[in-house]
């Protein structure tokens, strides 16, 4: 599920992902490659840092991984 928001200048945006039965091995390797790609975005998400590079930061793993 994915929603989001927006208020005055400030754009709010949320993805659930949820599981009904049992996930097979490629959506939880998928799963976890995002997941890592997040942690690496949030720890570029730094005081001036440079939107395109969080992206990249996310990005470059993914497509390390075959996933671009």
């Amino acid at each position: 599920m994915d929603a989001g928001t927006t208020f005055k200048y400030y754009y709010g945006d949320i993805t659930n992902t949820t599981i009904i039965g049992r996930p097979n091995k490629k959506f939880l390797e998928i799963y976890d490659l995002v997941e890592e790609a997040n942690r690496r975005a949030f720890e570029a998400s730094k005081a001036g840092a440079i939107p395109e590079e969080v992206d990249q930061a996310a990005r470059s793993f993914l497509e390390s991984k075959g996933y671009g």
